[in-house]
């Protein structure tokens, strides 16, 4: 015999001794008191199970009380197997997985994961959408890469803060981790990085109107949102930036990737925008600055393009958003304690510049574009400044 308990702020669960029904009932805040009458109509009801459907009757209201049919009735949850992989998951994982057998549906995506389930990849890693917990994806570690290149502990950030990092490492397969989900849209083209190189041409590709007329919209959406957007962004580069790692001795925390504009989630709907990329800091030019939020949010690398490619009426008003947006950075990274210092950011990409050049761009119409990263993110600046 098995209860499905459709109520959350109301969790009792019935246990079978003999022919007698009891209940063991816990109550949350939300409910403080339990209308004895609905308990006494649920274990009428269970005693007939036998005969026919069950009626579960949960008091919701002093006024109004409800009335639930299950034609296929289940436990809420049930106790997972006593293995290696089951007692050392996080106990809010656990409980996602105590029910519809979702615990062996996690365990069977470790060794085969659906395909249509893919949402990002990288270099290092697949990461994968876990339909049955949408608070969480799987990440595993490509063939021949022994762990995630960061190997990022367990609770190194705080849990207030989303940086998408790990909640549970399998103990049997260091290269299945289990991260916190960033809810968003990557921020500029998909496939950014074949817009500086296409592996497949050799060569760059170009960015055509509809490109720059998104590009737009994003930034327009994003000029718009409240300054505690931005605080919260500044917050997450705070913590990305003064969290040292273990083994780090000379150059503590980690620095995100302003370079690539996908490195940012955008979440329109709840006014996010999510760092989801940095390493570990490993020499003096790897320090966080207000300007790689700015950055980031302008795609720097192609901003030039974005502009010369939509219409003429719209370009004064892209800048103008722009520096809306840059005094919002520098507002948050004044209200967050990160450094407004735009030189940190440019001798960042300095560095970054020596082993990493990026080739020319030449447009049908023969205008050619410079796309080093010293060269633009020096342009961005002064574009904001003018």
């Amino acid at each position: 015999m098995k209860i499905y308990n459709k109520y959350p702020g109301l969790n009792y669960r019935v246990y079978f001794s003999g022919t007698n029904p009891t209940i063991d009932k816990t109550k949350t805040d939300k409910y403080e008191k339990v209308n004895q009458k609905a308990l006494t109509a649920s274990l009428a009801g269970l005693s007939c199970a036998a005969i026919g459907s069950i009626y579960l009757i949960s008091h919701k209201s002093p006024k109004k009380l409800t009335k639930v049919i299950s034609e296929e009735i289940r436990f809420v949850d049930f106790k997972l197997p006593d293995e290696v992989i089951a007692n050392s998951l996080p106990k809010a994982i656990k409980q996602k997985l105590s029910i519809n057998n979702n615990y062996q549906k996690l365990k069977s995506m470790f060794n085969s994961p659906n395909k249509e389930n893919l949402i990002g990849m990288g270099a290092n890693s697949k990461v994968y959408d876990i339909p049955f917990m949408d608070e969480y994806v799987l990440k595993i570690i490509n063939p021949g890469k022994f762990e995630d290149p960061n190997s990022i502990p367990v609770g190194l950030f705080p849990d207030d803060v989303n940086l998408g990092q790990p909640v549970w490492v399998n103990p049997e397969n260091r290269s299945i981790l289990i991260l916190k989900k960033i809810k968003g849209v990557v921020h500029s083209i998909e496939n950014w990085s074949d817009f500086i190189y296409d592996k497949t041409t050799k060569l760059p590709r170009i960015l055509e109107r509809a490109h720059g007329e998104k590009y737009f919209e994003k930034i327009s959406k994003i000029s718009q949102m409240p300054q505690n957007t931005f605080d919260d962004l500044a917050k997450q580069i705070v913590v990305v930036d003064t969290t040292a790692k273990k083994g780090q001795r000379y150059h503590k925390g980690f620095k995100i990737d302003s370079i690539n504009p996908n490195n940012l989630l955008i979440d329109f709907e709840n006014n996010k925008i999510n760092v989801i990329d940095y390493f570990a800091k490993d020499n003096h030019a790897h320090a966080n600055s207000y300007m790689d939020m700015v950055a980031s949010i302008a795609d720097f690398t192609l901003l030039k393009e974005y502009i010369d490619v939509i219409d003429s009426n719209k370009q004064k008003k892209l800048i103008n958003m722009l520096k809306i947006i840059d005094k919002k950075c520098f507002q948050a990274a004044e209200n967050q304690g990160l450094s407004t210092d735009k030189n940190i950011f440019l001798n960042y990409i300095d560095e970054v510049n020596k082993y990493f050049k990026v080739l020319p761009v030449k447009y049908p119409d023969g205008k050619e574009y410079i796309r080093d990263y010293d060269i633009t993110a020096r342009e961005l600046i002064k574009i904001l400044e003018n």
